[in-house]
């Protein structure tokens, strides 16, 4: 039988082990490469992403991290964080710098420069629509051939930026 120390060695290491695996499977980190996000997110930023699987919880305003495959980056980036801005069944309008959605006007306090052009989306079942912060220099699903990000692309959702330590902190 072993002794009360050894139990609880065998318990701590046990717990830790636990702990690292849920940390390793929950969560994942990326680093940006380029600035769609700003001024929220910089190039270059470290942020931890929570896994979403199956039908995890997304809400319009989220940033999200997606495969974009589809919507491979000129950088060959394959990974893409964009903010959602609409859901399954929704219509969204760019029209005159305002984005619209269902008819009502979206309050975007974080983006950066005007929003270009004028695009009708009608977003099918099972798809989100993304868009950068950053409008004036963003890739997203203006310009994108297939708009839609279906839901299984989702990887997850940004928690907070760990790197440079000087900007660590949650982001919304």
């Amino acid at each position: 039988m072993p002794s009360t120390e050894t139990a609880f060695r065998l318990t701590l290491l046990l717990l830790a082990g636990l702990g690292l695996y849920l940390v390793w499977f929950s969560f994942f980190r990326i680093q940006v490469p380029s600035g769609s996000m700003l001024p929220l997110i910089q190039p270059g930023d470290r942020l931890l992403v929570r896994r979403i699987t199956g039908s995890g919880t997304i809400r319009r305003g989220d940033l999200l991290v997606f495969r974009s495959t589809a919507r491979q980056k000129g950088d060959g980036s394959l990974v893409m964080i964009k903010r959602l801005i609409g859901l399954p069944g929704e219509t969204v309008e760019i029209r005159q710098g305002k984005i619209y959605v269902n008819d009502t006007p979206l309050n975007e306090p974080y983006i950066k420069g005007h929003t270009k052009g004028e695009h009708l989306f009608h977003i099918p079942l099972g798809s989100c629509l993304f868009l950068g912060d950053n409008r004036e220099d963003s890739h997203d699903a203006r310009v994108w051939q297939e708009p839609f990000v279906r839901r299984r692309e989702i990887m997850g959702k940004v928690i907070l930026r760990f790197g440079p330590i000087r900007r660590m902190g949650y982001l919304k």
